[in-house]
């Protein structure tokens, strides 16, 4: 952020005389060092004590949390500030060139359909390719994402959202963004996690203006929110939402909900059954902006998330915990069986001892998906809602055939 943002603050507790033990520069430096779960460090501090005053170190630690949290809303504001300026408009963005300095190049604008003011209908047909994978299992993805630009080759005008964990972003951005940037079909939108508590929400707190930084230099369009936490964290960040199928999009009063969060776009409920999706889509559109529902059309859907590691508690000569990691969940890829013997696969997430259980097998919405894009056609909406492949375990020649009936039904 080149901006530089400063605060103030002064407190109105009345010191008084020191009978005992006088502060040192050391011990206020070392009250104000701790600044762990938030985005920010001690770099320099600079102490001027006149005469000998007793300085609580309560005191010490309110002046610094009242003072980030006025450091976080400052360049939050103006960086919601510089994202209304540049809305819609050709800006700059940031790329490394050999010696890993960055340099700049054009800003490629690519279309929005979050903020509820693309005219009319949308002209341009979007798809969602959702991807499971975790910071652990993530190094197909450049592959993939290079299979797919040889179908937008093929397909013309089309867009392609790729959603993906917002932490397998972070953990090297570079090689996402040397294939997306380049490519105006590709829109890159990280989600956030289901579940966010204890270590993983401190990070997200961390993470926030980092996702924010990225939207502001163009290499994402949005962020898909898992719950109201997150809405309420970015929502002065300027940063489009997405609603993700945790924030539970059920009918038309839901849509009002999102359009009220100022979300306008959401995923539709996996649990719903088709003549309920039907009778969703068909419904007038809300009067207080559009809403572009996302439908899973394949692909596993979550079933439930568990903090109890089933993997490390099998393991009785060796058990894992969360003080003891094993890290067995590495060791390759992992389901459970039911008495009927379905099998569901599980998705491990170490850092936090996590786990996410998909359905045993995966949904298959493609004819469901041709009928709402055929009765739409009849009333004459243009792309009225954007197919979802959720993407596991698939092979690179299931992905490009998915993606490409996909397609099919979209232009057909």
């Amino acid at each position: 952020f080149p901006e530089r943002s400063a605060v103030y603050l002064q407190s109105e507790e009345v010191l008084e005389r020191a009978e005992k033990r006088i502060p040192d520069e050391k011990t206020i430096k070392k009250q104000l060092m701790k600044t762990g779960g938030t985005p920010y460090f001690l770099n320099s501090c600079r102490v001027e004590i006149g005469g000998t005053p007793m300085i609580p170190a309560s005191m010490l630690n309110a002046l610094r949390r009242q003072g980030l949290e006025l450091l976080t809303e400052e360049r939050l504001e103006k960086m919601k500030r510089r994202s209304e300026t540049a809305h819609r408009e050709t800006g700059k963005i940031e790329e490394t060139d050999g010696n890993g300095d960055m340099k700049k190049k054009p800003h490629i604008i690519k279309e929005r359909v979050f903020d509820g003011e693309v005219p009319e209908k949308r002209a341009v047909p979007r798809m969602s390719l959702y991807f499971y994978e975790t910071e652990e299992n993530a190094d197909r993805l450049p592959s993939v994402l290079k299979r797919i630009q040889l179908l937008t080759e093929r397909s013309g005008n089309i867009k392609f959202d790729i959603c993906m964990p917002y932490r397998t972003l972070l953990s090297d951005p570079r090689r996402i963004f040397e294939i997306t940037d380049d490519d105006p079909s590709l829109c890159v939108i990280p989600y956030l996690p289901a579940i966010t508590k204890g270590f993983d929400e401190r990070r997200l707190q961390s993470d926030a203006l980092k996702l924010a930084g990225f939207f502001e230099q163009g290499h994402i369009e949005g962020i898909s929110a898992a719950n109201r936490g997150q809405v309420i964290l970015f929502e002065r960040t300027g940063v489009p939402l997405a609603a993700g199928e945790n924030l539970h999009l059920y009918n038309s009063a839901s849509v009002l909900e999102l359009l009220r969060l100022g979300i306008h776009r959401g995923v539709i409920s996996d649990e719903l059954p088709d003549e309920e999706v039907k009778e969703i889509l068909s419904g007038e559109e809300p009067d207080n902006g559009e809403f572009f529902p996302e439908i899973t059309v394949f692909g596993h859907i979550p079933v439930m998330y568990t903090e109890h590691c089933v993997i490390g508690s099998s393991r009785a000569e060796h058990s894992c915990t969360k003080t003891d990691k094993k890290f067995y969940c590495r060791e390759g890829e992992y389901s459970l069986k039911d008495r009927k013997g379905a099998s569901f696969p599980l998705i491990t997430d170490c850092s936090v001892c996590r786990m996410e259980i998909l359905s045993h097998k995966p949904v298959d919405r493609f004819r469901l998906f041709g009928e709402i894009c055929a009765a739409s056609k009849e009333r004459g909406a243009s792309f009225p809602v954007i197919p979802r492949l959720n993407i596991f375990s698939e092979s690179l020649p299931d992905i490009a055939s998915m993606t490409a009936g996909t397609i099919d039904l979209l232009l057909r």
